[in-house]
């Protein structure tokens, strides 16, 4: 018995330089600072055959084609251990327009640009080699995907890390398959890196402001799909983002009522504001709108026994920005 352990799974990610053309070689250096839960599930598809035959039988299934998703959590890190944010290359694979390392500083924009170029202001997607750790000689299972595109989920609570969720989609690139743990170069000590913390926190919306988020979530809203090809095994020539709408929650402490109720806000239509900063000097993150949030739900709660506004909504026209990094 030689069992695999959960711990040493690694995954190694990669931009593409063209848009649906995968990069071949990925070393240790393309390691993503992921959490350990990441999957990354070849899945492909079965037609059951539905033969005339004179006894109950059941005929062979043919398989059809073969997609990768994947899912994978981190915590969000304004300038790890360089100057490159570890959430950079995954945004720009959720179809954001990247600027920065200004000061340490990145801002990440939704953009409708599907022009693949080097500029970081147009989409790029990823290839993908996920590692199932059993290091010994040609027995990890190793899953290849490329042409990987995501949507995002940017969450966070009181005293806990900002953490970004990536569910997307990518071609198989072959079928996963016993290989070599690749050793082509070293491991950054990820342990070492520290995440940006909500805490410190200072949040408008609209002329509400000094709220008080106790939890929130920005969903970027994609919907991710891979465009189909005759010609390829998979039966896939690489994803794409065909729709987006972007939505956010928040739990507000309910205090100040008088000058900070959101109801009011919501029941006016009024698109106006939001501003959240969280995080200590130079560890900030923050999620901005101008003119662009709308509330669409408003409902009160209770957050171990202290009652919240539980506010909901979009960001007409997807306009709003996400900075790690604020000075």
């Amino acid at each position: 018995m030689n069992p695999s352990f959960q711990k040493l799974n690694i995954l190694l990610g990669k931009t593409q330089v063209t848009l649906g053309t995968k990069q071949t070689s990925l070393a240790l250096t393309d390691l993503l600072a992921v959490e350990d839960n990441f999957s990354i599930d070849y899945i492909p598809g079965f037609t059951a055959q539905n033969l005339a035959q004179g006894i109950f039988g059941q005929p062979q299934t043919v398989k059809g084609t073969s997609p990768i998703d994947i899912k994978i959590s981190m915590p969000v890190v304004p300038s790890g251990d360089t100057t490159t944010c570890n959430i950079s290359s995954l945004m720009r694979a959720s179809g954001f327009a990247v600027s920065g390392p200004s000061t340490n500083q990145y801002t990440y924009t939704p953009t409708s640009d599907v022009t693949s170029s080097s500029d970081k202001t147009s989409w790029q997607d990823m290839s993908l080699w996920a590692y199932t750790g059993d290091k010994s000689v040609g027995n990890s299972l190793i899953t290849k995907a490329h042409s990987v595109m995501f949507s995002a989920k940017i969450s966070g609570e009181l005293g806990k890390p900002c953490m970004c969720e990536f569910t997307g989609k990518g071609v198989a690139d072959g079928t996963p398959a016993a290989g070599n743990y690749n050793d082509s170069g070293s491991i950054t000590l990820l342990s070492k890196v520290t995440p940006a913390v909500i805490k410190s926190t200072t949040a408008t919306i609209g002329s509400l402001d000094g709220l008080h988020i106790l939890k929130f979530d920005v969903d970027v809203g994609n919907i991710v799909e891979l465009v189909k090809s005759p010609s390829a095994d998979s039966g896939y020539l690489r994803s794409i983002i065909t729709n987006r709408a972007s939505k956010w929650s928040a739990t507000i402490l309910q205090d100040g009522v008088s000058t900070k109720n959101p109801i009011s806000i919501m029941d006016a239509q009024t698109l106006t504001d939001l501003d959240f900063v969280f995080g200590t000097a130079g560890s900030k993150i923050e999620i901005k709108s101008t003119g662009k949030c709308q509330i669409t739900s408003c409902k009160q709660g209770n957050d171990a026994g202290l009652n919240t506004f539980e506010t909901a909504g979009i960001f007409v026209d997807n306009d709003w920005e996400f900075l790690v990094g604020v000075a």
